[in-house]
């Protein structure tokens, strides 16, 4: 009797811990949910694509320091802000931009609205931490890397 004892609990404390060890899955986060999920995405590569079809950097050429340390942040009602954050570009000003946002194509897109005109960039990689994007104008191909 004392061993059926002994067995009936080391059988109920061995479901307990291995019931309270069972490690918890996350269901995937959504498109929308890594993208509104950060802090800001602050842009850290520009890349156009040469004759060659070849990403060269030109991040230094085209973006002076005050425009680097700016900070997007997107939110659930599909609006996103640009603050100047650090070095400022404009003494006077700590919005750069303001508009709205929206994920197209399945995902797959991401146009922006601010000051009555849009744009569409294609996401080549969105996930918690990196935003990468390519736009396409005037004949040009751009591709932004953003982290937050």
């Amino acid at each position: 009797m004392k061993m059926k004892l002994i067995l009936s609990i080391l059988l109920i404390s061995s479901l307990g811990l291995l019931s309270s060890c069972k490690k918890d899955e996350d269901s995937p986060k959504t498109k929308t949910e890594m993208l509104t999920g950060t802090s800001c995405w602050k842009l850290v590569k520009s890349e156009l694509k040469n004759e060659a079809g070849v990403y060269v950097d030109n991040t230094a050429d085209s973006y002076d320091a005050c425009e680097l340390d700016d900070c997007t942040k997107f939110t659930t009602d599909g609006k996103f802000v640009t603050t100047d954050n650090g070095v400022k570009c404009d003494e006077g000003a700590t919005v750069v931009e303001e508009g709205t946002w929206l994920l197209k194509n399945n995902d797959t897109e991401l146009e922006l609205t601010s000051n009555g005109d849009s744009g569409t960039l294609k996401i080549e990689k969105l996930d918690s931490k990196n935003l990468i994007t390519v736009l396409e104008v005037f004949g040009f191909t751009l591709r932004l890397t953003y982290v937050n």
